[in-house]
């Protein structure tokens, strides 16, 4: 199925980003 493979990695990418994101307000 890569349909899920996909989603799973666009669901992780998505995780990275806002904790990231988060971090990067966190820091200010």
């Amino acid at each position: 199925m890569k349909m899920c493979r996909f989603l799973r990695y666009c669901v992780s990418h998505c995780l990275h980003a806002a904790m990231t994101r988060l971090e990067e307000v966190n820091g200010e």
